[in-house]
C-alpha cells in the first residue's frame, strides 16, 4: 500500500496517507468477505468472468479518461456502464443514480471539501 509512504500519522493528527490506507484496507476486507461469502447459484448466461473483466477494463479507462476529460464525464459514464450493463438496472434508474451520484461526488469534493477536481472538456 503506497499510502504508508505518505505517512499515516495518528488518529488525533492524521497524516496524508491515513484515509487512503483505511479505505484500501476496508476494500481488501470486503473483497475477502465477498470471496468467502455465499455464492448461491451462478447463472451460466451471465458470464461472470466477462462482466468482471469489463468492470476492470472500465476502471482502467476511467483512470485514463479522468486526466483528459476531467471528473464529471468519466464518472457519469462509468457509473452508467456499471449500473446498466453490470448491475442490469433499467435505463431510467441507471440515469437517475449515475447523475445524482456524480453530482453528489462533485459537490462533496469541490464545494464542501474545496478539492479542485480536473474539469477536462467541461472547463469554462
Amino acid at each position: 500500500m503506497l499510502s504508508t509512504r505518505l505517512g499515516l500519522g495518528t488518529l488525533r493528527q492524521p497524516g496524508p496517507g491515513l484515509w487512503p490506507f483505511l479505505v484500501s484496507l476496508a476494500l481488501c476486507v470486503f473483497a475477502v468477505a465477498s470471496l468467502l461469502g455465499d455464492r448461491g447459484e451462478i447463472d451460466p448466461d451471465t458470464l461472470p468472468l466477462r462482466r468482471m473483466l469489463l468492470g476492470v477494463l472500465s476502471l482502467a479507462l476511467y483512470i485514463l479518461g479522468f486526466e483528459y476529460l476531467g471528473v464529471v464525464l468519466p464518472t457519469l459514464l462509468v457509473l452508467l456502464l456499471w449500473l446498466r450493463v453490470l448491475a442490469r438496472e433499467t435505463w431510467r434508474s441507471s440515469l437517475v443514480i449515475a447523475v445524482a451520484s456524480t453530482a453528489a461526488l462533485w459537490a462533496i469534493f469541490d464545494l464542501l471539501l474545496g478539492v479542485p477536481l480536473p474539469a477536462g472538456v467541461l472547463a469554462f
